[in-house]
């Protein structure tokens, strides 16, 4: 067998090669890589000859991988799950299921088998398999618990789609302090659990350590503000927007009752006045010309952040009257009313035959 799974002396999971098998491999891999002179031309067929090879040889990670990063260069999504899968699924064949890792990160075929394992988890959760796809992740970040190839990143928004609401809550609890866009997620959780002084309260607080996140799931859309990455808080656009392109977007995608809510609250005066602070607090920070001015800066950031407790939006959550009928509504349900209403409303045509008169 060119691959065997062992422990090795430092107690951590490995893939000893068959060296005699594995050299003959890797000199023909080497030949197809080198005959790629012009990659339009040739990246075609030295995919091809390299999945002809991996075919041959099912436990070949090294070539897996390179034929995934291949396909990833040729544009062609479902090869590279295909890849990947393939050698996920050869290599888990041999790893005991009672095997928690973590593995031998200096070992090239654990390098490649984790490249394939991390990408057929992806290719689940694009395939809409939420639950297999966080079972496999929660395997994966044993294996690779320094998280290497950035399984974590998204966890807690996959469990929530997983139905793993308990394990959500406490994946996000832990990422938040270091990854301010879990703030929304697990707002959502809070939301889906109708506790709704605690989703407007962590709302909030993302509002302001992730700005951009809000205005992308309300339709609007925000550019990079330098001023917010001078603040003492950097706000990392980058990072909204992975939020949304990974599992966040997919999980607000869910609920059109919760991004109402998130809509209703973002364009409340409490939470735009927290905003408005929240962008002053940023320009002193980069108009700061001592490091007194930037401590008083950053004191009035740390108020800004502790006032946002569930009491001190707790008047937000009061019914209010729909002036249609005196009903009695929640006030997100009244907004979205209102919305719906002036959405749906037919548009005014100008006649233009009273203006010739």
């Amino acid at each position: 067998m060119l691959l065997e799974f062992k422990i090795n002396e430092d107690n951590l999971g490995t893939f000893a090669p068959d060296e005699k098998a594995l050299l003959p491999l890797m000199e023909e891999m080497r030949k197809i890589v080198e005959n790629i002179k012009d990659p339009r031309k040739d990246l075609p067929k030295a995919a091809k000859a390299m999945k002809a090879l991996t075919l041959k040889s099912p436990l070949f990670l090294r070539g897996l991988a390179v034929l995934g990063e291949m396909y990833f260069d040729l544009d062609n999504e479902k090869a590279v799950a295909e890849a990947h899968a393939r050698g996920a699924k050869a290599a888990l064949k041999l790893i005991p299921e009672d095997y928690s890792g973590p593995m031998d990160m200096d070992s090239p075929e654990v390098q490649c088998f984790l490249r394939c394992h991390a990408g057929y988890a992806e290719s689940l959760v694009e395939g809409g398999q939420y639950k297999e796809a966080f079972a496999l992740t929660r395997r994966h970040l044993l294996f690779d618990p320094e998280d290497m190839f950035c399984r974590g990143e998204d966890a807690g928004e996959l469990a929530i789609l997983a139905g793993e609401f308990e394990e959500a809550a406490r994946i996000l609890e832990a990422d938040v302090e270091s990854r301010p866009v879990a703030g929304y997620s697990l707002a959502y959780l809070a939301f889906l659990r109708e506790d709704f002084a605690a989703s407007v309260a962590l709302l909030r607080r993302a509002f302001v350590l992730a700005p951009y996140t809000v205005d992308f799931l309300t339709g609007r859309v925000p550019s990079p503000n330098v001023f917010w990455e001078g603040g003492p808080h950097a706000i990392d656009f980058h990072e909204n927007v992975a939020y949304l392109k990974q599992a966040g977007g997919e999980i607000w995608s869910k609920s059109q009752e919760a991004v109402t809510f998130m809509e209703w609250l973002s364009q409340t005066s409490l939470a735009l006045g927290e905003r408005a602070k929240m962008a002053a607090v940023s320009e002193k920070c980069m108009a700061a010309e001592n490091g007194e001015e930037m401590k008083e800066a950053e004191a009035e950031w740390d108020a800004l952040l502790k006032s946002i407790t569930e009491e001190s939006g707790a008047k937000l959550l009061e019914k209010m009257d729909d002036p249609d009928d005196g009903e009695e509504m929640l006030p997100w349900l009244l907004y979205a009313k209102a919305r719906d209403r002036t959405l749906n409303e037919p548009e005014f045509e100008f006649d233009e035959t009273e203006d010739e008169e």
